[in-house]
């Protein structure tokens, strides 16, 4: 479970990811809400971008702690300014099979 933001102390920043991934794979525990409430906790706490992986879908949610959301697709291209130099076609991530 995450921490309340108030109860976070300055070494709980320094070991914050500057990227985070979760892998939804419909396990019935992730309520929307609860998925939602990580979301923000996490870009509450300082990680620069979350990517929520939708394995039966096929799709990748990415956002970033403007609040700016994007999900993208077959067709879409995971890149990061976090992770620079980084490039994966979403494609690659669910081979056919």
């Amino acid at each position: 479970m995450a921490k309340a933001l108030g109860t976070l102390k300055a070494e709980d920043f320094l070991a914050l990811p500057l990227r985070r991934a979760e892998f939804l794979d419909g396990d019935p525990r992730d309520t929307a809400e609860e998925v939602e409430e990580r979301l923000w906790d996490y870009l509450q706490a300082g990680v620069q971008e979350v990517w929520l992986v939708y394995p039966r879908a096929r799709r990748v949610g990415v956002w970033t702690p403007g609040g700016m959301g994007r999900v993208l697709g077959k067709g879409g291209v995971l890149a990061s300014p976090v992770l620079p130099g980084f490039s994966c076609p979403v494609a690659e991530v669910f081979p056919e099979g």
